[in-house]
């Protein structure tokens, strides 16, 4: 299939915005340049620009010309596919568009719009926004009757209140990538599985006589990494099957959270994302799921290991689910183009080329393992974690999980006591559902609001 002039054009248009070369303000060139740049006919050029003119991205200024206008990344359009990172960190997107152009040729992938009818996001983005997007249990059952072709606990975190919210395509614990040369150097053991909280600080301890900070491991206040640590001590931010849900103070979670502040503290108090400074060979540890195992070989770095996070006395040998996932907002006129979507992303054609491409693991069954080489002991502790992942969030609403997620960051980042300040959250949680009626009578520290019956 071929896109059609109209889609070139607005596409063109499109990339000269996200590429900088048209800046808010600035006046498109004429449509009459367009039409021999693009070779394509004048008619369809004009009809380009007055579609990108209807979605407020341009405006028409009589005898003057068309311009941009400003807040153009945050219009939503209907031809768009927006992504959750930039595509340099996503190296299996160019073969994956190669099997959207195919099939859907009008759809086009940015990351330069802040949002999209179709976007492909992550779990924490998805369990905190779900009322932004629409219901795809009815589009899922069209698409694909038979479930039982997917690992469907997978798809369990984003069923809130009877709406599928997003569907995954791929999923995957996370793990700790090694550089066994540079714990050679540094004359420090190499980390085994079962190796403890206190044996993971005394191996930074080590490093850090050999290494600078920033090259010891990714630490930040993102919520995809200090969850984890919530998880093996034992400890939710919610868990509705108790009689207080509400366990942001608890034990269990300040000792995960008191954990991983320390391990910021031992590197400095400041964010580290920096995965390719260990694709560099420059880095001792990084904490990321199966997908980095793809930038790895593509980057043809071929020491490293993998090891589990570390174990917690009395906690749980968890991790949280990470989960790549296809949304559509609201505001999606095209169900058409949702159906042809699903439809292909969960097909056992793209489902395969996932697999080959390390790209975490398929939700499709059959395609699951093809991507695994079990001769490698490195691929065994990918698959050996993937039974323990855990997929309680409980962070979306009533629960205020992305309320929480942000105290908790600046609990992080800003060096806040941690103690005080996740008492402040749970007892603003209390509040917020207690007023939702969703609180028991019974809850510790119940608020004014709990259930009276």
């Amino acid at each position: 299939m071929e896109a059609s002039k109209v889609f070139i054009v607005r596409s063109h248009v499109l990339q000269l915005l996200e590429t900088g070369k048209l800046e808010e303000g600035q006046q498109i060139p004429p449509a009459r340049d367009l039409a021999l740049e693009l070779d394509i006919s004048f008619v369809k050029v004009q009809q380009g620009i007055d579609a990108l003119c209807r979605d407020g991205i341009l405006e028409a200024h009589p005898r003057q010309g068309v311009f941009v206008l400003p807040g153009w990344r945050n219009r939503i359009l209907q031809d768009n596919l927006s992504v959750f990172d930039s595509l340099h960190r996503l190296p299996w997107l160019p073969g994956l568009l190669e099997h959207i152009h195919e099939e859907i040729p009008d759809l086009r992938i940015t990351k330069e719009f802040n949002r999209s009818v179709l976007e492909m996001k992550t779990t924490h983005h998805v369990l905190a926004r779900h009322e932004e997007y629409m219901d795809l249990s009815s589009i899922l059952k069209e698409c694909y009757p038979d479930t039982s072709v997917f690992f469907t606990k997978t798809f369990e975190p984003f069923r809130i209140n009877g709406r599928l919210v997003g569907i995954p395509f791929s999923y995957s614990p996370r793990v700790i990538y090694c550089n066994p040369k540079l714990f050679k150097k540094a004359g420090c053991t190499i980390p085994v599985h079962g190796w403890t909280e206190e044996e993971m600080l005394q191996t930074i301890e080590e490093l850090k006589q050999k290494l600078p900070t920033e090259q010891i491991i990714n630490w930040h206040t993102q919520s995809h990494l200090w969850t984890n640590f919530i998880f093996r001590a034992g400890g939710r931010l919610f868990d509705p099957s108790l009689p207080d849900p509400v366990r942001v103070d608890s034990p269990e979670t300040l000792a995960g959270l008191r954990y991983y502040k320390e391990l910021g503290k031992r590197l400095g108090d400041r964010a580290i994302h920096d995965d390719d400074a260990f694709l560099k060979g420059e880095a001792a540890m990084y904490i990321a799921d199966r997908l980095f195992t793809n930038r790895l070989h593509l980057s043809q770095v071929e020491d490293w290991i993998a090891v589990p996070l570390p174990t917690f006395p009395g906690g749980h040998d968890v991790t949280a689910q990470a989960t790549d996932l296809i949304c559509v907002r609201n505001s999606c006129s095209s169900f058409s183009l949702i159906h042809q979507f699903v439809r292909l992303i969960l097909s056992e054609e793209v489902q395969d080329y996932l697999a080959t491409e390390k790209v975490g693991i398929p939700v499709r069954r059959s395609s699951a393992l093809k991507g695994f080489d079990l001769d490698d002991p490195r691929e065994a502790i990918l698959l050996t974690e993937t039974p323990k992942i855990c997929n309680e969030f409980y962070i979306n609403s009533p629960y205020p999980g992305e309320l929480v997620q942000k105290g908790i960051q600046r609990i992080l980042g800003e060096g806040l006591d941690l103690e005080q300040g996740c008492k402040e959250l749970a007892t603003m949680s209390r509040t917020i559902l207690g007023i939702h009626n969703v609180l028991p009578a019974n809850a510790t520290s119940a608020s004014t609001f709990a259930r009276s019956s």
